[in-house]
C-alpha cells in the first residue's frame, strides 16, 4: 500500500499554510507508506490519493478526474479529499467543490461540524488535527507575573476573534502581542507586532504567558478547528478561549497548573495518532473492494 499527499499550496495557497504543514507535510513524515507529492510522482503508483484542500483550480480539477479515471481502466486506488475550511460557504467554491465530490470514495475533516455538512454528499470521518511535537517544542516556564502578557498568532483575518476579548484586555492593561503575515489594521496602536516565521513563531509564542485564541463568532468559525490551541499546549502554554479564562490565566498558580494539566496530555497531541487514524481508515476501505 502507498499513499499520496498533494498539499493545498498545489492548487493557489502559499507554501506557508498550516493546514499544509499539519495534514499533509506532518502525516506524510510519520507515515512510512506515504509520500508528499512534490510535482515529480505518478499517480499510477499511489493506492491512495489524498488531495489536501486541493479541488478549485484547472490543474487540481484536471489532476482529480484523470486519478478518477484510473478505476475504468481497472486499476484500484482510493480518492480522499481533505476539507480543513468551509469553503463550500463561498458560492464559487461551493460549486467547484460539489462537481467533483462524486470523484472521491471519501472525505476526511478535523471538525465535527465540517463531517455533518459532508455527510450528505458522501462517506466522511474525522481526523483531528494534531501536531509534529519535534517541530512544536519547547516547554513554558511559568512566571509570577500578576500582568500576564499575551499573544495571539495566525492569520490576520482571523484577528477578528479578538474582539470580543478586546475591552477586557484594554481595561486590565495587559500587553498583547500579535504574530501575523501582516498587522490586523484594527489592532495598530493597540498591540505589538511580530512577523510570522516557521523557525522562530514557538519562541516568540513561548516569550509570552498566555497564548488568546478565541473563536471567531461568525458561520466560518463554527467549522474551524483548534489546532491553534492544540499548537500551544503541546508546549504547556495556557490558552485563553475567552474572556472568563483570560480572568483565571491573571494568577500565577492557575496558569502553572493548567501547564502541568495539558503536558500530561501532550501524546493527544501527536500526529502519530493521526498516522493511526490514517491507517484505520485505508483499511477499512481495503476490506470494502
Amino acid at each position: 500500500m502507498r499513499a499520496l499527499f498533494i498539499p493545498c499550496y498545489f492548487d493557489g495557497l502559499p507554501r506557508s499554510a498550516g493546514s499544509a504543514r499539519i495534514r499533509a507535510e506532518w502525516v506524510c513524515k510519520y507515515w512510512d507508506q506515504a509520500d508528499l507529492f512534490d510535482g515529480t510522482q505518478r499517480i499510477v503508483e499511489y493506492n491512495l490519493i489524498v488531495f489536501q484542500k486541493v479541488y478549485k483550480g484547472r490543474w487540481a480539477q484536471e489532476r482529480i478526474r484523470v486519478a478518477a479515471g484510473r478505476r475504468t481502466l481497472g486499476n484500484p486506488v482510493l480518492l480522499a479529499l481533505d476539507l480543513c475550511d468551509p469553503d463550500f460557504l463561498d458560492r464559487g467554491h461551493a460549486r467547484r467543490l460539489q462537481d467533483v465530490l462524486p470523484l472521491f470514495d471519501f472525505a476526511t475533516v478535523p471538525t465535527k461540524a465540517l463531517l455533518e455538512w459532508l455527510k450528505w454528499y458522501l462517506p466522511v470521518y474525522q481526523v483531528r488535527d494534531r501536531v509534529d511535537l519535534s517541530e512544536v517544542s519547547g516547554e513554558k516556564e511559568p512566571t509570577e507575573n500578576e500582568k500576564p502578557s499575551l499573544v495571539w498568532f495566525g492569520y490576520s483575518h482571523n484577528a477578528i476573534a479578538l474582539e470580543p476579548m478586546r475591552s477586557e484586555i484594554e481595561r486590565l492593561g495587559l500587553h498583547l502581542t500579535i504574530i501575523a503575515e501582516r498587522m490586523p489594521e484594527r489592532w495598530e496602536g493597540v498591540a505589538h507586532f511580530i512577523t510570522w516565521g516557521r523557525e522562530t513563531v514557538n519562541g516568540y509564542i513561548l516569550n509570552h504567558d498566555v497564548v488568546l485564541n478565541p473563536r471567531r463568532k461568525d458561520t466560518v468559525g463554527r467549522f474551524k478547528s483548534d489546532n491553534k490551541t492544540i499548537h500551544s499546549w503541546a508546549m504547556g502554554m495556557p490558552v485563553a478561549r475567552d474572556v472568563q479564562e483570560l480572568r483565571e490565566f491573571l494568577h500565577p498558580r492557575a496558569r502553572a497548573d493548567e501547564k502541568e494539566r495539558r503536558l500530561a496530555q501532550i501524546q493527544e497531541f501527536d500526529v502519530a495518532q493521526s498516522v493511526k487514524r490514517w491507517k484505520t481508515i485505508y483499511t477499512a476501505w481495503e476490506g470494502k473492494e
